[in-house]
């Protein structure tokens, strides 16, 4: 049983969800049951020791950052997973290839195009916008060599050392316009191309 995000880093905050990773003989691949007990939130993945690779735990942006083990077997396979996810994240991931970066960009342009015909719908924008805004913060770092973080830890390291990108993503929750939030991801699109050139 190992734990998972910022209560693996002691920085988690008095409403943080638990995140619990169960490594065993599961048949089912990575199901993930979302429960509460005495008013904490819990979010357990089962994860069939069979997927992990190399016993590397890795979720959709690559290897956990931050884990620890609260219950081991007798063979310390809990205690291996975190050193060799360690090991796993603190290596880079390949960079983008040039139809790699073609394949991100049209796939958010393809969520704009979303956005603009339902501009009329709020609703159906706004579930659109939220799902551009959450594939432009990984592919950030994607596009570095980076591997992606939760957002939380995603934005100041953006703001940090990109300014310029991250304010285009700050402009687009500053506003309820959706005119202006569609300018403002045409920037960002436009800003990848330009480095992807």
């Amino acid at each position: 049983m190992l734990l998972g995000g910022s209560r693996a880093k002691n920085k988690e905050r008095i409403n943080s969800d638990w995140d619990i990773y169960l490594i065993g003989d599961y048949k089912i691949e990575n199901e993930s049951i979302s429960e509460q007990f005495l008013e904490e939130y819990l979010d357990i993945a089962l994860f069939p020791k069979s997927c992990l690779k190399d016993n590397v735990l890795r979720i959709f942006y690559g290897p956990v950052s931050d884990l620890k083990v609260l219950l081991d077997n007798e063979d310390g396979l809990g205690s291996q997973i975190v050193e060799n996810t360690e090991k796993a994240y603190l290596n880079k991931p390949k960079l983008l290839t040039s139809a790699q970066i073609l394949e991100k960009i049209n796939y958010l342009n393809r969520i704009l195009s979303k956005i603009e015909n339902y501009k009329d719908n709020p609703e159906v924008s706004f579930f659109h916008l939220a799902q551009f805004y959450q594939t432009a913060i990984p592919f950030w770092f994607e596009f570095r060599g980076e591997w992606s973080v939760p957002v939380q830890y995603a934005i100041p390291i953006i703001k940090s050392e990109d300014l310029t990108f991250y304010n285009m993503l700050k402009s687009i929750v500053e506003t309820n316009v959706i005119e202006k939030q569609i300018i403002e991801c045409k920037k960002i699109i436009a800003y990848y191309m330009d480095r992807g050139k």
